[in-house]
């Protein structure tokens, strides 16, 4: 009869003829039967797999490592792999002494999958680890709404423009949105949506200074998509600037500015001014310039609008004729009456140069006669390389008290000002809220010079002037910086120099 034994993956079948009776039990031990000592093996364990569970958008490639670990009593190799849906994809291999640890990495891999979610793992002969890798489309930034698609003004007023924009990617993303008029941007701001998030953008007091008389497009674009609407601007020679809004109690005041565009001089130059509603009041109701207007003249009159404190309408109708040369035309106006309003005041104007970091100060005043609960303090865009270092928002109420009536509130951001950063003109649009809806906003235009004209901040702009060696002396001796950079005792000199050759 024969008897089996097993070592390791190796049989023996040891015949009768072949017992040792010595044993006493009629066996013969496997390891005295061929001679030689117990088998070392290699076994390659696998752990720490790396990202483990991972979210991707497609095109997007993953580094995925383990670590490989010997935990035989052997050194040996062994192919490492790399699978997908239990499928290799890629592999190396590892050599390793009893008990020895190795990283292996397969770099910038998954990056040609489609939408869906995949299996990954690492895998020797003897272990394997595997993880998730979910791949979903990129954020697209769908503009599904334009208010309003179109609009017919006056050269020289503004408009608003508001966009509902929507995220219908799979990721979450952050997109630059941005408005531009007849090819030209004039303003942008920067949206975080999650996948299926909807946020309108609001685009205020839009001017049309810098265009002429004639049709234009303006449109609101993302990244991935846009709307267009239609401008007509219209050559009025009556116009005015009506405010956003009136607090009953206060007044507001509204320019009325007669333009003569002929090309010879009118004696008849007037307008009659009319607040509609008991409570409401106007003044001067009418004006008229006896000598009339040259050709190309403007006249300008600023009526004071008045509103009772127990005035309980929602809006105040103004409505206006001019008359020039024998010709009239209106201005109608629609005001909104709120109790709350705000004014933000910030720089107009800031030079620096590449490289550097500047605070830009804002002051919120609450011009209203109520204190809302809420309010805040935005960096709502800023253009060209110029970011935001922290965070772009002071939430008042929760960071920092609500201004009460007549008071105010202030908060300074940090912007950078990469050292790649071409000389030229940029601009920073802050916003300030009060409540939910009533807000203002201050735009600062950023000036990034080399050299001296970092010290040219004051009026007259493009010279170094008397104050502007006032300020590099106080800056040198208080330590502070200019234009982002320390003020040394040469650039006093060499500001003193300019303001002396008149450069």
């Amino acid at each position: 009869m024969a008897v089996r034994n097993r070592l390791q993956n190796a049989t023996l079948d040891i015949e009768s003829s072949g017992i040792d009776l010595r044993s006493g039990h009629g066996l013969l031990l496997a390891d005295d039967a061929v001679g030689v000592d117990s088998v070392s093996v290699t076994n390659f364990s696998v752990v720490n797999l790396s990202p483990g569970e991972k979210a991707v958008t497609t095109g997007e490639t993953v580094d995925v490592s383990a670590t490989v670990v010997n935990v035989g009593d052997a050194a040996g190799s062994q192919t490492v792999s790399l699978t997908r849906n239990g499928s290799i994809v890629d592999e190396t291999t590892a050599t390793l002494s009893a008990g020895e640890t190795t990283t292996v990495t397969f770099a910038g891999v998954f990056g040609g999958l489609g939408p869906g979610t995949y299996a990954y793992g690492v895998q020797t002969a003897n272990d394997s680890q595997t993880a998730t890798l979910s791949v979903g489309s990129p954020p697209n930034f769908t503009v599904t709404a334009l208010s309003p698609e179109s609009i017919s003004l006056a050269g020289g007023e503004s408009f608003d423009v508001s966009a509902t924009i929507e995220n219908t990617g799979e990721q979450e993303g952050t997109q630059s949105v941005a408005l531009t008029v007849d090819g030209r941007e004039t303003s942008s701001r920067t949206v975080s949506l999650e996948p299926g998030e909807t946020r309108t953008v609001t685009f205020a007091d839009v001017s049309t200074a810098d265009f002429e008389q004639g049709e234009y497009a303006y449109r609101v674009g993302t990244a991935n998509d846009s709307r267009t609407g239609a401008l007509t601007i219209a050559d009025r020679w009556f116009r005015a600037s009506v405010p956003d809004r009136v607090v009953p109690g206060e007044n507001a005041t509204i320019p009325y500015t007669l333009t003569n565009a002929g090309d010879s001089a009118v004696g008849d130059a007037s307008f009659v001014v009319a607040a509609e509603q008991n409570g409401t009041d106007v003044s001067p109701s009418v004006g008229w310039k006896s000598d009339g207007l040259a050709a190309g003249a403007s006249w300008t009159t600023n009526v004071t609008l008045a509103v009772d404190r127990d005035f309980d309408g929602e809006v105040v109708h103004v409505n206006a004729t001019g008359q020039l040369g024998g010709e009239r035309t209106s201005v109608n106006a629609t005001i909104p009456v709120t109790e709350t309003d705000v004014e933000l005041h910030a720089p107009e104007r800031i030079t620096t140069t590449p490289g550097s970091s500047m605070n830009v100060s804002y002051t919120l005043e609450n011009t209203g006669t109520t204190k809302p609960s809420a309010g805040g303090i935005f960096v709502a865009s800023t253009t060209g390389p110029l970011s935001v270092n922290g965070s772009k928002a002071r939430f008042l109420g929760f960071q920092a008290p609500v201004p009460a009536t007549g008071e105010s509130v202030g908060h300074s951001f940090t912007i950078d000002v990469p050292e790649s950063t071409p000389p030229g003109t940029y601009r920073i649009a802050g916003q300030g809220v009060l409540g939910t809806e009533i807000d203002d906003w201050a735009n600062t235009t950023v000036v990034v010079t080399e050299g001296l004209d970092r010290f040219d901040q004051n009026e007259p702009a493009g010279e170094i002037g008397f104050q502007d060696v006032l300020d590099a002396i106080g800056a040198y001796n208080e330590g502070e910086t200019v234009g982002g950079s320390p003020v040394t005792f040469q650039d006093v000199l060499d500001v003193i120099g300019a303001y002396n050759s008149g450069s």
